[in-house]
């Protein structure tokens, strides 16, 4: 039995997480029954009296193990007429007001919220503690002053610290309108509001999210519920936890305690923030009181990306050093043997056996007088061809420039160090090569030793790193571009047809046809809203996954688009239970996902088949259709970012993925895993 209906969140997710914790101890022969009293929209006697009338009709001659009593006004309630209702029923309650001791309800117990208005706002001044002005907002249509009393009650140790300021049960459009015009440096503390405009009712969430809209200042709460709705956060009650700590008192009853042998319990205050209002508000993080909970925190680029960066660079330096030190070993040792003669039989073995490409030319006339194995390996030259000859004769540099730059610098300072460059081979082929060179005396005379390292699969690799980097940007940016669109789009012109309704039904409000007509455009132009949202975010994360697995998953996926396209689409998949991790399993998901989408929108196909086969400890997927084909399949080397995508997820799942297709053969697509220890 609550207070509010099914369209609150809060009564939303307690009765989730009551139902949760119900159901997975004991599923089998529960009933449970769910009840709104709804008293903040109807508020009297005479709703009361209907609602006491409806109860005993309803549940005439049923018996009950417990009730569950949401709220207070739940609670009160429930007492009131529990002689008639429910009588030697045992309660758990959930209640702002904790009953004083000794005067408990009998057969009772449950979980009391605490102090949290106090608790909140003694965070934010700590967090503010400029703040010399505190405007307390709540409201219901009782307008019985229950809440201003309670936040009295609550807030008088704070009267000599700051001015306290209550907009208790006042329309929402008399708050809305005051809080635009705070003094400097205040701060604003949201109870529930549930009055709306022109004595209507309101759900709560929404009130608070048009008053932290409004709001000249930083609005602090006391609920989860309320983050996200504009507001910077508070030490909030976690309706989820309070639901567990419900259902798990109501367990213990049904399985046969006495409610007087649980002890109370106190719902937990959790110090959570909106981090986006912390920013708008200039409040820094490092004021937020240990162990906080920050939500909605946007990671940049660097935060996203900083190991792959930290990876490259050190990639790079660690290369760098390598070449560095390498050249240096070799020109101190130039530079020490220089006096004597270099031992012929140790040189003659590091240059045959070094895996760079050696050339040893002469420094009055760069004739080559020796090369090693690896030199003519490399450049296709045979060693008798290559003898006699300047670089310049077998025209090893693709640009002639590029010798002459090399030749005066090796000139200017006797050695060259890290000189990049293209090379042409004796078959013509062109390959990026760094060069390192030192003078060196041999046999009396001055001659250069040109190291060359052959370095084309290295810049292959970087470019193909800065290709992919440039496609996962753009990718980013084209789904951040379609969030946007959609938003826009759909949610947004809902949203401003929903509040054009809206003025026009509280222009209109006396004329009861036209209002009515209002709320109807309204409810449609809402509903369209709520598509689009689930729209949204099933785009960004299928529910499905997380409640049906994988397989129901793919199945719905399938049947949404054989609804809504001509292609005949069948499924073929096993049960992995349990052997893939959730990551996992949404990398398989949207890999399956954008073959579709592309069979939908390029192949042209009638027919498509999907498959999952575990075969031991192997999973292959297969994506198959009877369309146009692709000309040139690419196994998500290069192309498109669809192609791209699936195999760069398959290549983070540790698998490969193989392209098939030619023009006019259709195109199958297949994933093959290994699965380790039943999670892949």
């Amino acid at each position: 039995m609550s207070h509010y209906g099914r369209d609150s969140p809060a009564e939303s997710i307690f009765q989730q997480a009551f139902d949760r914790v119900i159901k997975s101890v004991r599923s089998e022969n529960i009933e449970l029954y769910g009840e709104a009293l709804e008293s903040y929209r109807f508020p009297g006697e005479a709703h009361e009296r209907l609602m006491h009338q409806y109860l005993q009709e309803k549940y005439a001659g049923r018996k009950f193990d417990v009730v569950v009593a949401y709220t207070d006004t739940a609670l009160e309630f429930f007492l009131r007429y529990r002689d008639e209702l429910f009588p030697g029923v045992p309660v758990v309650y959930v209640v702002s007001r904790r009953p004083d001791r000794g005067s408990e309800p009998a057969l009772s117990t449950g979980v009391w919220l605490g102090p949290n208005i106090k608790d909140t706002l003694a965070l934010a001044l700590e967090m503010q503690p400029t703040t010399r002005e505190v405007v307390v907002i709540g409201g219901t249509l009782s307008d019985n002053k229950a809440v201003e009393v309670e936040a009295a009650q609550q807030l008088a140790e704070f009267n000599t610290r700051v001015r306290m300021t209550y907009l208790i049960d006042r329309p929402l459009d008399e708050v809305i309108n005051a809080v635009r015009n705070l003094p400097p440096e205040p701060i604003i503390l949201c109870q529930r509001q549930t009055r709306g405009f022109s004595g209507n009712s309101i759900v709560a969430k929404n009130a608070i999210a048009m008053i932290a809209e409004a709001a000249n200042a930083p609005v602090y709460v006391s609920f989860d519920i309320f983050i996200g709705a504009g507001t910077v956060g508070g030490r909030v009650i976690s309706h989820e936890e309070l639901g567990n700590q419900a259902g798990r008192m109501t367990l213990q009853i049904l399985n046969g305690a006495k409610p007087g042998d649980i002890p109370i319990e106190t719902g937990s205050l959790i110090p959570t923030f909106d981090w986006r209002q912390l920013r708008r508000w200039g409040i820094r993080e490092d004021r937020l009181p240990a162990g906080a909970v920050v939500l909605y925190k946007q990671s940049s680029f660097w935060e996203l990306y900083r190991w792959r960066i930290i990876g490259v660079l050190t990639l790079v330096v660690v290369e760098a050093l390598l070449i560095f030190a390498l050249l240096l070993q070799r020109t101190r040792r130039a530079r020490a043997e220089e006096s004597r003669r270099l031992s012929e039989e140790k040189f003659s073995k590091a240059f045959r056996s070094s895996p760079d490409a050696f050339v040893i030319t002469r420094k009055s006339d760069n004739t080559i007088l020796e090369v090693n194995e690896r030199w003519e390996e490399l450049l296709g030259y045979a060693r008798a061809d290559a003898l006699g000859r300047t670089t310049g004769d077998l025209k090893l540099y693709a640009n002639s420039a590029h010798r002459e730059k090399f030749l005066t610098q090796l000139g200017k300072a006797e050695f060259v160090r890290a000189f990049e460059t293209e090379i042409r081979t004796k078959a013509g082929e062109i390959k990026h090569a760094l060069l390192a060179a030192e003078i060196v005396v041999i046999n009396n005379e001055p001659c250069t030793l040109v190291i060359i390292r052959d370095v084309t699969e290295q810049r292959k690799s970087e470019r193909a790193l800065q290709r992919m980097t440039g496609q996962l940007i753009t990718l980013r940016d084209e789904e951040q571009r379609r969030i946007a669109a959609e938003l826009h789009d759909g949610l947004g012109q809902s949203l401003v047809i929903i509040n054009n309704r809206a003025l026009i039904g509280m222009r209109d409000a006396k004329d009861t046809t036209r209002a009515t007509e209002q709320f109807e455009e309204i409810s449609s132009a809402a509903s369209s809203a709520i598509d689009e949202v689930r729209e949204i975010v099933y785009n960004l994360r299928p529910h499905e996954l997380g409640k049906l697995g994988l397989g129901q998953a793919i199945k719905s996926m399938v049947a949404k688009i054989s609804d809504s396209s001509p292609i005949r689409l069948s499924t073929e998949l096993d049960d992995l239970d349990g052997a893939l991790s959730e990551e996992a399993e949404t990398s398989i998901y949207r890999i399956v996902q954008e073959a579709l989408n592309n069979i939908v929108k390029h192949a042209e196909a009638t027919e498509a088949r999907v498959a999952l086969k575990r075969l031991g400890k192997d999973l292959r997927i297969t994506v198959a259709d009877n369309g146009r084909g692709i000309s040139q399949p690419n196994n998500g080397d290069r192309g498109g970012f669809g192609l791209v995508g699936i195999a760069e997820r398959a290549r983070l799942l540790g698998g490969s993925c193989v392209v098939d297709s030619s023009a006019g053969r259709g195109t199958t697509i297949t994933l093959a895993l290994t699965l380790t220890n039943g999670d892949a």
